[in-house]
């Protein structure tokens, strides 16, 4: 892959998936906290939810709710 570049986008994603896999194979802490992606992750699976439930003629309204830990 050394060379030839899709975009930045692309090869930062690349660069997610072998931290990832490197991760289990060296028995090592990622580079990047898996957990750390929880609200991007959750808000993207909003949108895509949100755009099928669009696309069927349903209301694409998608109520999504993030654990606060600091909130008391």
């Amino acid at each position: 892959m050394s060379g030839y570049s899709r975009g930045h986008q692309e090869d930062a994603r690349i660069s997610c998936i072998i931290d990832f896999i490197d991760s289990f194979r060296d028995s090592r802490e990622a580079q990047s906290d898996i957990l750390s992606h929880e609200k991007g992750t959750r808000l993207l699976a909003a949108v895509y939810e949100s755009e099928i439930k669009r696309s069927q003629g349903e209301n694409p309204v998608v109520n999504i709710k993030f654990n606060n830990p600091s909130a008391s």
